[in-house]
């Protein structure tokens, strides 16, 4: 998948940034309000927790909080390859939280629905299409 195709690592962040900000996290606040129960929305939540480590981890890099070595231990990477690698984890675990998020709406709606039709005769919906 991937960042899209910006080499400039600071527009790759304020990309994820406003991907989160304009359209994730909206989608997640929706499911947390049609999941009264919130059985589902734990998915949604993971994956921005995923995502935030990931950015943690890109931050750690950037700004020296890993060592070169730490890095190359842990992950077999430079710190630039390190920094694009986590930056990207992060996007990705932004996507599945948004589809995530919509799939969560899309049960509420269907709860929903089912529960209106529940209240309508069987024999009314029949004989209404006559």
């Amino acid at each position: 998948m991937g960042l899209p195709y910006l080499n400039n690592f600071e527009s790759d962040y304020k990309f994820i940034v406003q991907f989160f900000r304009e359209e994730i996290k909206g989608l997640v606040i929706a499911a947390e309000k049609f999941d009264i129960k919130q059985n589902l929305s734990i998915t949604a939540i993971s994956e921005l927790r995923s995502a935030f480590d990931h950015l943690m981890r890109a931050d750690s890099a950037k700004y020296g909080i890993y060592s070169e070595e730490e890095i190359f231990e842990e992950s077999g990477l430079g710190i630039v390859e390190y920094y694009k690698t986590n930056l990207d984890k992060a996007l990705a675990h932004l996507f599945r939280a948004g589809y995530d998020a919509y799939d969560i709406i899309a049960i509420g709606l269907i709860d929903q629905i089912d529960s209106m039709l529940n209240e309508i005769s069987p024999k009314t919906c029949i004989y209404s299409n006559n």
